[in-house]
């Protein structure tokens, strides 16, 4: 398999996915796109690999003239590009992920997509939050170690956090990642003199505004087991592991 990757924020109009126009030595022309670039390499390598162009994160293309556009292009016919020449689109596979998260909502949404460029896929998958017990075998099989205490305490502080959220509350905090968790593991062992909960407000809870700041300290003290100071919120969601 060869696999071509295609950042799809960088086309704002459907003429953009042929070509745009580029400066070189004092003089404009048509630069053809990364993404014909990539359609007409996938074509010729068709006898060796298996080619695969991936429109990454194509959810972020807001505009409807650009989904179809690549209508054009997804197809198992001949694809005309604008100076004339054809490629021949049979044999190529497309991947595309419309993995998105809406400014207001705290999970991640699949953006709808043009009806016809829906139905150029053959198949469709929807994925949703992984469990605390499949984040804890993706962390160990990227750390290649055992399990940690510090494992254990993010991914549930990660899972309250998306919790919280859900509910309505601190919705200034960035829904945490695989990549956030690695960050605080790997703080916590470069930094043994701060405490899981100092380095809980430099990582993953960081960005919190300042209407948060003390339902933010209740969750720290519940996952990292601290006695909470007089006069705050013991009551944290639900107990997730």
């Amino acid at each position: 398999m060869k696999l071509f990757p295609v950042e799809m924020a960088i086309f704002e109009s459907p003429g953009e996915i042929y070509q745009r126009r580029a400066l070189r030595k004092g003089q404009t022309y048509d630069e053809k796109s990364v993404l014909v670039e990539y359609l007409e390499k996938a074509s010729q390598i068709r006898d060796e690999y298996y080619p695969v162009i991936h429109l990454r994160e194509i959810g972020r293309v807001h505009s409807s003239s650009v989904q179809g556009g690549l209508l054009n292009l997804i197809t198992p016919s001949d694809v005309e590009l604008p100076d004339g020449r054809r490629v021949e689109g049979n044999g190529i596979c497309w991947l595309a992920d419309s993995n998105y998260q809406a400014e207001q909502d705290s999970r991640h949404t699949l953006v709808p997509l043009d009806d016809a460029l829906a139905r150029r896929f053959s198949v469709n998958l929807t994925l949703t939050y992984l469990d605390p017990e499949q984040e804890l075998a993706v962390v160990q099989e990227l750390r290649q170690g055992k399990v940690t205490e510090q494992q254990l305490q993010v991914i549930k502080l990660g899972h309250k956090i998306r919790y919280e959220r859900a509910q309505g509350r601190l919705q200034s905090v960035s829904p945490p990642t695989i990549a956030s968790y690695l960050v605080f593991i790997d703080m916590m062992r470069n930094l043994a003199s701060l405490s899981p909960k100092q380095v809980a407000q430099s990582t993953l809870v960081g960005n919190a505004c300042n209407d948060d700041l003390k339902h933010v300290d209740s969750l720290l003290n519940s996952v990292f087991g601290l006695a909470p100071e007089e006069g705050q919120d013991a009551e944290i969601g639900e107990n997730l592991f």
